[in-house]
């Protein structure tokens, strides 16, 4: 379904924080028949959806543009930009992915998890350090290349946190 929406985005921090667009009711009506989740998108005016900002795409499965995939080592990998781009990548995902059913609390469960999330770092680079904070149900995931280039992602505000350009990541 492609949908063009003009709106001013605003950050909801609720239990869970989202970026929102509020989208007129006529837009709510397609979404929620296309998603089959009328009662959803009747209910609390919100579903969930993959928005791509700033980029061209000839299809889901086919996008160009910056940030829009996984570093790739010779390429990206090697630069702060590049290992940014690739943990925000991971770190937004596992979110989603660890939303209402359990986060884990150290790496080695990160690492776990990441089939059933249908994620894997991309080539050249590895998750370094991850930690968890139980009491605000958010974490902070770091990603480093094989050169040490390193940066986190904190849930928390969503957003990158720190970047390095060796050393790999300060915390395991």
């Amino acid at each position: 379904m492609e949908l063009d929406v003009t709106g001013e985005v605003w950050w909801w921090r609720g239990s869970a924080p989202f970026h929102v667009v509020t989208v007129p009711s006529d837009a709510v009506d397609a979404i929620g028949a296309r998603t089959g989740n009328d009662a959803q998108v009747s209910r609390a005016r919100q579903v969930p959806v993959a928005v791509l900002v700033g980029i061209a795409c000839a299809s889901t499965a086919a996008c160009s543009g910056p940030g829009t995939g996984p570093a790739q080592a010779g390429g990206a990998g090697g630069t702060v930009a590049g290992v940014g781009a690739e943990v925000e990548r991971l770190a937004v995902a596992l979110e989603g992915y660890y939303r209402g059913g359990g986060y884990p609390t150290d790496v080695a469960g990160v690492l776990a998890s990441l089939d059933g999330a249908g994620l894997e770092p991309a080539p050249g680079t590895e998750i370094g350090g991850y930690t968890y904070d139980p009491d605000a149900v958010e974490f902070v995931l770091c990603v480093q290349d094989e050169n040490g280039v390193w940066a986190t992602y904190d849930t928390a505000p969503m957003s990158l946190r720190e970047s390095g350009e060796d050393g790999g990541c300060p915390t395991g």
